[in-house]
């Protein structure tokens, strides 16, 4: 068995919290220190705002998502493959602060690109490594789907910023969204609320979608090329979360919680 690197042991929610702050701050200001000795100019106020702004919300949706694990299935660790989860997290506060700062050199132009590629890339890296080092969690699964609907949520956002994917595409980055609200709204309405079963066009889906967005961001690719692809990629996405909705809101199977 291959044992986890890194994985931290705070016996409290609020203590495993405050360790992926300070580890989020920590790599983020690493991440910064290299951009500041590429692009010096770039670390303005409105740049590193936006990047703590950012930071500062995935850190509260970490949070939420360690306290409502930590109430349904007790203390669970956060592994090498969690940190690497968080740092796609830190990776899109970087690419926020690019996106509203705007490129001021034709180099600069390919950094969103090169930051959204490492967060779409590590998406399937920190799933291998849980599996591999043995240490797959309910904690580590739940901060891989925020941190995935996250990234979709900015990338699709910024693409549509753009103008190279329609505005229709904003729709692929708040599907798991609306999704997610619409069962809260039925639960609280003592509506059912199904299982959603396994499904195998989900990754795969994922995974297109995420490559789809990088090319958008591509600054080499012809916007009508990108707005062709994005157009075509966004119909099954979400076809495929309409079909999760029918089959969580039928009623007949098993109901959760």
């Amino acid at each position: 068995m291959i044992k986890p690197i890194l994985e931290t042991r705070s016996a409290t929610p609020l203590g495993r919290w405050l360790t992926t702050v300070l580890g989020s701050a920590l790599m983020v200001a690493a991440a910064l220190s290299v951009v500041g000795i590429v692009w010096s100019t770039i670390l303005t106020l409105e740049f590193l705002g936006w990047v703590v702004l950012i930071l500062g919300l995935e850190l509260l949706v970490v949070g939420s998502v360690i306290e409502r694990t930590h109430r349904r299935i007790g203390h669970q660790r956060i592994t090498l493959a969690s940190w690497i989860t968080i740092a796609r997290a830190g990776t899109l506060a970087v690419l926020v602060g690019f996106l509203v700062v705007g490129p001021t050199t034709d180099l600069m132009a390919w950094v969103p690109s090169i930051l959204f590629g490492i967060a779409a890339v590590l998406d399937g890296v920190d799933g291998a490594i849980a599996r591999a080092t043995e240490s797959v969690t309910e904690l580590g699964g739940r901060l891989d789907t925020e941190v995935d609907a996250l990234t979709t949520l900015v990338g699709a956002s910024a693409v549509v910023t753009a103008g190279t994917a329609p505005i229709a595409f904003i729709a692929v980055g708040v599907a798991r969204y609306a999704f997610a609200l619409g069962l809260w709204w039925r639960r609280r309405r003592g509506q059912p609320v199904r299982e959603l079963p396994p499904n195998r066009a989900r990754a795969p889906l994922s995974a297109v979608t995420l490559l789809t967005i990088w090319i958008a961001f591509l600054p080499v690719v012809d916007e009508h090329v990108s707005m062709v692809l994005t157009a075509a990629v966004a119909i099954p996405f979400l076809l495929n979360f309409a079909i999760d909705w029918v089959l969580v809101t039928r009623r007949s199977g098993r109901r959760t919680g």
